[in-house]
């Protein structure tokens, strides 16, 4: 048995985005046939939810699905032709190619596909979370740096038009009691409890 192909974040999330797509934007081929478009697969991917009718009533699980697709997705799948372009790339097995992935062309043209079919016996959420999972073992995020301490910081030094190059710089005090192995009990963090719906007033907001 051969050892399994690392996903790449552009196939991993085409593959997300289509299920995505194929669940919240069905639609139907010609002999009934549920189809995915890639015009919905990139909206998706776009971020612009406030322009979806359906975005509020979401559950915040949904919601959360649906934007950590988009986090992992390359920034230039959001634009429809480079989605198009990559999904007919990544689908078409009219060549020699095995079917990876449980998705196929829509249509008998490869190379004119809008759409794809989609091949998970309608576990359609199931398939996004399954290349979400796989993404993540995949590309885990790198360890956090270590925090700055006290002292006199730099920051890194850029060009700034009419003042040539220009450099930062910051101070962190110490508080009392600091060293490595101290504690600092006087620090507190206070937060909200959690809430699943977060209601925002948006003209109370704006003004």
């Amino acid at each position: 048995m051969g050892m399994r192909k690392k996903l790449t974040k552009n196939d991993g999330a085409i593959v997300a985005a289509l299920a995505l797509a194929a669940h919240y934007f069905p639609q139907r081929a010609e002999d009934g046939t549920l189809t995915s478009s890639f015009t919905h697969a990139a909206f998706l991917l776009g971020g612009h939810y406030d322009a979806w009718a359906a975005w509020r009533g979401l559950s915040q699980p949904e919601k959360q699905r649906i934007t950590a697709v988009l986090a992992a997705a390359p920034e230039e799948l959001t634009r429809v032709g480079v989605f198009r372009a990559r999904a007919r790339r990544l689908l078409d097995v009219s060549g020699d190619d095995e079917m990876r992935f449980p998705f196929r062309l829509a249509g008998d043209t490869p190379g004119r596909a809008e759409a794809a079919v989609p091949m998970v016996g309608g576990d359609l959420l199931g398939c996004a979370d399954r290349m979400l999972a796989e993404l993540r073992k995949d590309h885990r995020r790198r360890a956090p740096e270590k925090p700055a301490g006290p002292g006199d910081w730099l920051t890194r030094t850029w060009y700034a038009p009419g003042n040539g190059l220009v450099q930062g710089r910051a101070t962190i005090p110490e508080y009392a009691g600091a060293g490595d192995d101290a504690s600092p009990a006087g620090l507190e963090v206070t937060t909200v409890a959690y809430q699943p719906e977060v209601s925002i007033d948006t003209a109370a907001l704006l003004e």
